[in-house]
């Protein structure tokens, strides 16, 4: 099979955010959420992937069909058996993957919940590599700590410069993640 650029991108943000990868008779992509919405969003880029959907407790799940191509993407996003975020991964990020990263894992934090923020926890010690993209690439951030586990933190600046690039591709069901988002009746995305 071949993936689309936008498939591409779904893949990798999930990867880095909420999704994993299961090895058993192949390797499978499975993204889970508690939220039903955003996951039949990311599953509708998947479609043609798509072998399994399933609920447990709170979370909803789908699995792909076990495919040789997902080795592609454990040797992208993993080290062994633990996710890493390896700079090969990162500048990989196109505007779409950038917003499934921030969506599966994104918050606001700070006064008035106006910095973006991207639990990063799974990571361990490669979240620097992360810290270290970012800056790179002109959205500033640092590392924080939440219960002894590593998160981003952009700065107002980097905050303002994340919703840019992934504002145009951002569902209405994660519009909440931007800062000063305010809904008006005709649903259109605004900044306060």
């Amino acid at each position: 099979m071949i993936l689309t650029s936008d498939q591409r991108q779904v893949i990798i943000g999930t990867l880095l955010g909420n999704g994993f990868l299961e090895a058993a008779d192949g390797i499978y992509l499975v993204m889970r959420s508690r939220d039903p919405e955003w996951l039949a969003s990311k599953a509708k880029v998947l479609a043609d992937l798509e072998q399994t959907v399933w609920t447990s407790r709170s979370n909803y799940y789908w699995r792909s069909k076990a495919d040789p191509l997902f080795e592609e993407f454990d040797a992208l996003c993993y080290d062994g058996d633990r996710k890493a975020a390896r700079m090969e991964c990162l500048d990989a990020l196109k505007n779409i993957g950038l917003m499934t990263w921030y969506g599966d894992i994104g918050c606001l934090v700070g006064r008035q919940r106006r910095n973006a923020c991207l639990r990063t926890q799974a990571f361990g010690l490669s979240t620097e590599t992360a810290l270290r993209y970012f800056n790179e690439v002109g959205l500033p951030c640092r590392i924080n700590r939440v219960r002894h586990s590593p998160v981003l933190v952009f700065s107002l600046d980097g905050t303002e410069r994340l919703m840019k690039i992934i504002s145009p591709v951002l569902p209405k069901n994660r519009y909440y993640l931007v800062p000063g988002y305010q809904e008006k009746p005709d649903s259109q995305y605004t900044s306060g």
